[in-house]
């Protein structure tokens, strides 16, 4: 396993935090706009999947 492929695998796992945040943020019920909190969630994982599938398909060319 090369560098590239652990910082996939962290993008990854932060992804998955990023929506278990997002999911606890709203359970909570703070005053918190929720469509904002899942907007900014959505498109976080988003840019992090991203970035992980391109770390993976580095790693996979060398």
């Amino acid at each position: 396993m090369n560098i590239y492929e652990k910082a996939g695998d962290f993008l990854v796992n932060t992804s998955q935090l990023i929506i278990g945040g997002v999911i606890l943020a709203n359970i909570m019920e703070q005053n918190i706009n929720a469509i904002t909190i899942y907007a900014i969630g959505v498109a976080t994982v988003i840019v992090f999947l991203v970035g992980a599938y391109w770390l993976y398909r580095i790693s996979k060319k060398k």
